[in-house]
């Protein structure tokens, strides 16, 4: 019995030594972190525009890395961590509020942009109260989920607004997909169930690790379909780092640019009334054959960063 108490404490010695080190290691961490922000910033304080981010590679900084850096920099002095979850929570609120300011910086420069598009058409309005064409070929969007009322009026737009076999493309969240089939297929006819699916996700409701988003296929009677592609009905977004650099709920481009490639025909007018960021914009400028976009979005900023979006992919199209 004295040898087992013996050997737990030195086990007991060793455990509370190496928990003192991490601690102290942590805070020595979090110091050098701060310094390098705070050389960053005066190094960005200094550079011309366009300068920075070869600047952090030359020095074998990854720019998420540098932003999470002047983030800790600016971020007030607090006494020293106690235990690794605390500084593991200090790292994750930075991390976080270093994602929203590179997404607030990625903002502005988009809007800079901004411009009305006679193609790629992006207005700020309610779509509600918009006055949409009668002879849509095609609506891609993405509503708030959690929101029903707004797919009951999608519902309503669509069967208005779409012209005979013209479909809607529709984003649904997985808690809501039974209560949001029920409202469309009240007014169209379903096709299809697509996805759009992620190699990393994250828990959802502590029960489900999120890797796929549905997105429903309908149609005004039957679906025009004649002389178009066989597109996939599931696409692997393989690279999300970049994915929400604009908008909270912004959405990729990859898998909406195949479908409208494959599902829509040259010279089609697609809406989207929850235009968002301008991911579906930029969709139909990528899939090119002369299609347009026609869309709506409420939050005037957000309609900006639209429009500038729009423009700044097709420069680099063009480049």
């Amino acid at each position: 019995m004295r040898e087992t108490m013996t050997m737990l404490d030195t086990l007991a010695a060793k455990i509370k030594s190496a928990h003192e080190c991490a601690v102290a290691a942590a805070n020595k961490s979090f110091r050098h972190a701060k310094e390098a922000g705070l050389g960053l910033l005066e190094a960005k304080s200094q550079l011309q525009h366009g300068e920075f981010l070869p600047f952090c590679r030359n020095l074998g900084i990854a720019p998420r890395t540098a932003q999470i850096y002047m983030t800790v920099a600016k971020s007030a002095d607090r006494a020293p961590f106690k235990s690794i979850a605390q500084f593991l929570t200090e790292v994750k609120k930075a991390k976080r509020q270093a994602h929203r300011d590179a997404r607030d910086t990625e903002r502005a420069g988009t809007i800079l942009h901004a411009a009305p598009h006679e193609q790629y058409r992006i207005h700020h309005a309610d779509c509600r109260e918009f006055d949409w064409p009668h002879d849509l070929d095609a609506i891609f969007t993405d509503p708030p989920w959690a929101d029903l009322d707004a797919y009951r009026w999608l519902a309503d737009f669509a069967a208005d607004h779409l012209r005979d076999g013209g479909l809607l493309m529709v984003q649904v969240g997985n808690a809501e997909i039974g209560n949001v089939v029920p409202i469309l297929t009240s007014k169209l006819n379903y096709v299809w169930t697509c996805a759009i699916m992620y190699y990393e996700g994250k828990p959802i409701m502590g029960r489900f690790l999120g890797l796929v988003r549905p997105v429903l296929m309908l149609s005004k009677g039957s679906w025009d379909r004649d002389g178009l592609a066989c597109g996939t009905d599931a696409i692997t977004v393989h690279d999300n780092s970049n994915v929400k650099n604009l908008h909270e709920w912004q959405q990729p481009v990859e898998p909406w640019l195949q479908w409208i490639s494959a599902w829509t025909r040259p010279g089609a007018l697609i809406a989207d009334p929850f235009a968002g960021s301008g991911t579906m914009a930029e969709a139909v400028m990528m899939a090119g054959g002369n299609r347009r976009l026609l869309g709506t979005e409420i939050d005037a900023d957000h309609s900006r960063v639209a429009q500038g979006r729009v423009i700044k992919a097709e420069e680099k199209k063009a480049a």
